[in-house]
């Protein structure tokens, strides 16, 4: 299974006293947030499972399968998200 990092940029160098300005279009504001709080759900590592077929008859069963093969390999918790 090959292994993908989504995070290119290391943030807690990147920007002064540990905090991240987040620009919220709703309300057209600009907060200082703390970085730990809003990169604590980000993953360290993910893994990228794609299963390829020529048609989407076997969608369920083939989903049923790569559950069952990323589950097989350590903590299914572990890979709860699609990311």
């Amino acid at each position: 299974m090959a292994h993908h990092d989504p995070r290119p940029l290391n943030p807690w160098h990147e920007s002064e006293e540990g905090t991240l300005l987040i620009f919220d279009p709703g309300s057209k504001k600009i907060s200082r947030e703390p970085l730990r709080r809003l990169f604590q759900y980000i993953p360290a590592k993910v893994a990228i499972c794609r299963v390829y077929a020529p048609t989407h008859r076997f969608d369920q069963e083939l989903g049923r399968a790569a559950r069952r093969a990323l589950a097989s390999g350590g903590n299914p918790e572990s890979f709860e998200t699609n990311v």
